[in-house]
């Protein structure tokens, strides 16, 4: 029986190093920071949960400059 697909070994794709996020000013990020905390208090927010992999960095990078 035929099936209707196949398999093809293919190459690792070729990841370029991350660039450094543009601004180191430290107090940029304790703005964000503070913002931060104030909306989650205005949520009634304990605790934030920051997802952060090699793929979907953004919002960690924005928020600690990490």
């Amino acid at each position: 029986m035929n099936a209707p697909f196949r398999l093809v070994e293919t190459d690792w794709p070729d990841y370029a190093a991350a660039q450094p996020p543009g601004s180191r000013d430290l107090e940029i990020y304790r703005q964000r920071l503070a913002k931060t905390r104030d909306r989650m208090a205005r949520l009634g927010l304990e605790a934030l949960i920051v997802y952060a992999d090699r793929e979907h960095f953004g919002s960690m990078v924005w928020l600690t400059g990490f």
